[in-house]
């Protein structure tokens, strides 16, 4: 095997074991070095029922691999009504609200940021789309934002 093919093989299991640095196996080979991506990951969903007006109960939750934090910065409909922020330390955290919105189009809004070991941090956000029929809200929604 050349030394070129086993140098690819120590690069694809690095990646694969996640492991951020080596040296090949062979003592005068090369420093491999493999960068992990700090990414965050979050989302929103939310169900309506038409009683006395429009009751909404939403939850947002974020994840990123590898951060030493996670924290939902907001979480709400943009025609009011918000759940409380949360930091959490690991790789994940969610929340969730209830609220009453006027009949009419709206959207669960969220912000996200992990914290990483080397410090770094990442924030993303996003909405939910805007379906409605008419000017009627839907009733459920759902959306993703991902930022790397």
């Amino acid at each position: 095997m050349g030394r070129g093919r086993k140098v690819a093989i120590i690069a694809a299991a690095l990646v694969v074991s996640g492991t951020t640095a080596a040296t090949s196996a062979m003592a005068s080979g090369p420093v491999l070095s493999v960068a992990l991506p700090h990414t965050i990951a979050a989302s929103g969903n939310y169900t309506g029922v038409i009683a006395n007006g429009l009751t909404v109960a939403f939850e947002c939750h974020a994840a990123a691999s590898g951060a030493v934090s996670v924290a939902i910065n907001s979480c709400g409909i943009t025609t009011g009504g918000g759940a409380p922020s949360i930091a959490l330390p690991g790789t994940a955290a969610a929340t969730a609200g209830t609220t009453n919105v006027p009949f009419a189009p709206f959207q669960l809004c969220w912000t996200a940021t992990a914290t990483f070991v080397d410090t770094a941090t990442k924030t993303t956000s996003g909405c939910t789309l805007l379906p409605s029929v008419a000017g009627v809200p839907s009733l459920v929604g759902t959306g993703v934002s991902l930022s790397s």
